[in-house]
């Protein structure tokens, strides 16, 4: 499924055409970073809780 955004941010449009040839995958670039740090720290607290409560399942 396709589905389009406008950027109306035009700092953003320029940062992101700076750091990229194309627009799309700089977004999607961008967007996978995020969602690999958001599962990491989801993980890393895991682990945490995982840790303090060992018996605890």
């Amino acid at each position: 499924m396709r589905i389009q955004i406008a950027v109306r941010r035009p700092e953003v449009v320029r940062f992101i055409d700076s750091h990229s040839d194309n627009r799309t995958a700089g977004v999607v670039e961008a967007l996978e970073r995020v969602q690999r740090r958001r599962l990491a720290e989801a993980e890393a607290i895991t682990i945490g809780v995982r840790q303090a409560f060992p018996g605890v399942d």
